[in-house]
């Protein structure tokens, strides 16, 4: 399944984030903005982040039809940022899976 979303204002604990399928029959501005609270989030890298940023929000886009074509207004943006202000926004995509596993935070150790 691949998602977009965008993130129309942030602040120190919540975001708000507008989600739908890359081949949602509705601009991505069409649909209403949800807040996530900022604790959810992982901002160890941008895959984390995005990652973490979907699955908050992938209860709202369960029901949308996969089969529409792409809207010009949904064809996302190229960014590999973690910094919200660049990201706030822009159209970014995922292609989420869902796993019964999550992503580990992992720290390099040298011996």
């Amino acid at each position: 399944m691949r998602i977009i979303f965008k993130i129309t204002n942030f602040d120190s604990k919540i975001i708000e984030v507008k989600i739908c399928r890359i081949s949602s029959h509705k601009s991505i501005d069409e649909f209403s903005a949800k807040t996530t609270n900022i604790t959810q989030l992982d901002f160890t890298n941008y895959e984390n982040l995005v990652y973490s940023i979907v699955k908050a929000n992938i209860n709202r886009i369960n029901s949308q039809d996969e089969k529409e074509s792409v809207l010009k207004e949904n064809i996302p943006d190229v960014v590999n940022e973690v910094n919200l202000e660049s990201l706030k926004n822009k159209v970014i995509e995922y292609d989420y899976k869902d796993k019964t596993y999550t992503l580990l935070k992992m720290n390099r150790v040298n011996l």
